[in-house]
């Protein structure tokens, strides 16, 4: 990967930050970014930069045929700089650079409003990175390797390190976080030489990259599908397919990407039947088991655990159901991931969950479901950020007394570390793991996840494999093709 490390800037201020909009060209569509050349004279930047392109998130989820608007454009490798000193290069503020989430398929900066979480204490960074088939499209090979949108995140990991001076902020206490895929990819950038000494602290908000969701092993196969759907025979030289695959209009590649997935099989009825009628089939399927040997025996033994006697009568509804999906998509990888860390002794870690039920959270932006007395994956971001049309919830009484807290804590930790304005113990030691619950009154209480950990240890999932070679982080560096 080559760098141009040449850049200019305009700041523009606002009521509470200053924001900067940062281009990066990448040198051709489907390649490795490069930084932009400088430009002449004075570049406006009074407006939110583009989204890349992606299908509208909120469609994608209540649309089983994805039959949905696309938005963004190809030239997107844009950040956004929020800082409380824009003219201030001694300032030394600590940094929050953030990566969103979206299932690597959708989000963008511009989502993520900073009036809650910016004061005069930090530097905010949000930045984009390539979705979907313009992000991780790969033959697996040296022309192809793919993962373009992660060195999207290491490029603009290297942009702030060398330039967040110049906006007050101190580029040797930089805090990395994300949420769900912004999680995992944080996840990536720990382990990739390539980002080694660009930030100094994370923050992993409901993700790493253990579970399935968060990689793939079909990257090759879906490209040659792509491109002989396409017209671009994969059986050419590498290098005239990939011109090939350049030259496709990139909204068609999209709509063509979008209709290999399947996404929210609970929620549909017909694939619930399905799940009934042919379980060996859709039963490995609905629980991303599909493509191991005992795929079938493994989801039979995981809706038994959870489902016991009503596992032949299965409900979307069922709460047995949502805590498997919870523990399948988030739990286990998360389990696993803490069990290892608390065992490091170059490590400090500390373990949080959010149990605050607000007024808002993000099933109400879907359609047609029933609320439930829950927190549901992501509805801390209600509470963190604000001033975006995503995120501009107007809270009152416990919820801003939350949302003081909760981004109290993470500015904070962006200060100091691991020193904490309420009490927060940290882990000592796998059989010693404990966390704090974050409401209105935030406590300690034990983590307990012994008895399920059992259960998905002695299953061959993607944690258990993905485990064995933890321990040596080059060999999971070079598989992401860092």
């Amino acid at each position: 990967m080559s760098f141009i490390p040449i850049w200019e800037f305009l700041l523009l201020s606002l009521l509470l930050a200053v924001t900067i909009y940062v281009i990066t060209q990448m040198d051709q569509s489907l390649k490795p970014p490069v930084s932009k050349s400088p430009w002449e004279g004075i570049l406006m930047a009074n407006k939110d930069p583009p989204l890349c392109l992606q299908k509208e998130l909120f469609d994608i989820l209540v649309d089983d045929k994805f039959a949905v608007e696309s938005s963004g454009q190809e030239d997107c490798l844009y950040l956004n700089v929020h800082t409380p000193k824009p003219s201030n290069t001694d300032a030394n503020l600590p940094v929050m650079v953030f990566i969103h989430g979206g299932g690597f398929i959708c989000g963008g900066a511009s989502l993520y409003g900073p009036k809650a979480l910016v004061n005069d204490e930090i530097v905010l960074v949000v930045i984009q990175y390539r979705l979907g088939v313009f992000g991780f499209f790969s033959t697996a090979d040296p022309v192809l390797p793919g993962n373009m949108g992660l060195k999207d995140q290491q490029l603009a990991l290297k942009w702030v390190k060398e330039n967040i001076k110049y906006f007050g902020g101190n580029p040797d206490s930089i805090t990395l976080f994300g949420e769900s895929a912004g999680a995992a990819s944080v996840h990536y950038q720990m382990l990739s030489p390539g980002s080694k000494d660009l930030f100094h602290r994370v923050i992993m908000q409901s993700g790493n990259l253990l579970p399935r969701w968060a990689s793939s092993k079909y990257n090759k196969k879906l490209a040659i599908d792509a491109g002989n759907a396409l017209g671009c025979p994969f059986k050419e030289k590498r290098e005239v397919f990939l011109k090939c695959m350049q030259e496709i209009d990139a909204h068609k590649l999209l709509d063509l990407s979008f209709n290999t997935t399947i996404i929210g099989f609970t929620k549909n009825p017909s694939l619930m039947t399905k799940l009934h009628d042919d379980f060996e089939k859709y039963g490995p399927f609905s629980l991303y088991l599909n493509g191991y040997s005992d795929s079938a025996e493994m989801a039979e033994r995981v809706y038994k655990y959870y489902l016991k006697e009503k596992f032949n009568s299965i409900s979307e509804d069922d709460e047995n159901l949502l805590e498997l999906y919870n523990d399948l998509f988030f739990g286990f990888g998360f389990d696993t991931l803490i069990t290892i860390l608390a065992e490091d002794p170059d490590v400090s870690l500390y373990l949080y969950r959010v149990d605050h039920v607000g007024e808002f959270t993000l099933t109400d932006l879907v359609p047609g479901f029933q609320r439930k007395n829950w927190v549901s994956h992501a509805d801390e971001l209600f509470y963190q950020f604000y001033g975006s049309d995503f995120l501009k919830a107007d809270l009152k009484g416990d919820d801003l007394k939350f949302r003081s807290i909760i981004n109290s804590l993470w500015r904070n930790y962006a200060k100091t570390g691991p020193r904490s304005i309420i009490k927060w113990d940290k882990v000592e030691g796998a059989d010693d793991l404990k966390q704090l619950i974050l409401t209105t009154s935030p406590k300690m209480a034990p983590y307990d996840f012994k008895e399920k950990r059992k259960f998905w240890r002695s299953l061959r999932t993607q944690e258990n494999i993905l485990m064995e070679i933890y321990e040596n982080p080059e060999d999971i560096a070079a598989k992401t093709e860092l």
